[in-house]
C-alpha cells in the first residue's frame, strides 16, 4: 500500500485524494500494475479499452469530439502496454476520472469523478484499503488535538 501511496501522491498531491486513489487501485487490480481485467483492463487502476483500444466497440475516439488516450499523447510509442507503467496509469486514471477524454463535463484538477473506479464500489474491502491509506498520510508538523480541562 505505501507503494500505492506514494504513486498516487505524486499524481494527486492532496493527501486525502491519494490515500483515496491509493485504496482505488488496491481494489481495482490488487495493487498489480500488470493486471488485465476480465474486460481487458489494464494496470493499477484498470483502465478500460474504451479508453485507448479503437476496435473497441465503445471506443471514446468513434465520436469525433473526444479524445482517446493516445490523442491525449497519454499513451505513445505505438502500444498500449505503456499502461502497466504505474506512473502512465495513474495519467490514464487522472484523465479518465476528470472525464478529459470527453468533450463535455470536464471535472477540474484535483476534482475527481471516483465513481468511474467499479472496485470502491464492488470490491468489499474497499473500507479496509481506505483505512491503510490513509494511515500513511504523513501528519507531521500538524499539532495534537488540544485536550480540554475538565472540572469535577
Amino acid at each position: 500500500m505505501e507503494e500505492l501511496y506514494e504513486i498516487s501522491l505524486e499524481m494527486w498531491p492532496d493527501p486525502m485524494l491519494a490515500a483515496q486513489m491509493a485504496a482505488t487501485a488496491m481494489a481495482e487490480s490488487g495493487g498489480d500494475p500488470n493486471a488485465i481485467g476480465d474486460a481487458g483492463e489494464y494496470g493499477l487502476w484498470q483502465i478500460h479499452p474504451m479508453h485507448w483500444q479503437q476496435s473497441h466497440s465503445d471506443f471514446v475516439g468513434n465520436d469525433e469530439h473526444n479524445n482517446s488516450l493516445w490523442d491525449l499523447g497519454i499513451i505513445t510509442g505505438g502500444d498500449a502496454r505503456i499502461l502497466f507503467d504505474p506512473r502512465v496509469n495513474a495519467r490514464a486514471a487522472d484523465v479518465v476520472a476528470r472525464h478529459l477524454d470527453r468533450y463535455t463535463d470536464h471535472w477540474d484538477e484535483g476534482d475527481l469523478d471516483l465513481d468511474v473506479f467499479y472496485g470502491r464500489r464492488d470490491n468489499p474491502d474497499f473500507s479496509i484499503f481506505l483505512e491503510q491509506a490513509e494511515a500513511l498520510i504523513d501528519t507531521e508538523g500538524i499539532p495534537p488535538p488540544i485536550k480540554h480541562a475538565t472540572t469535577n
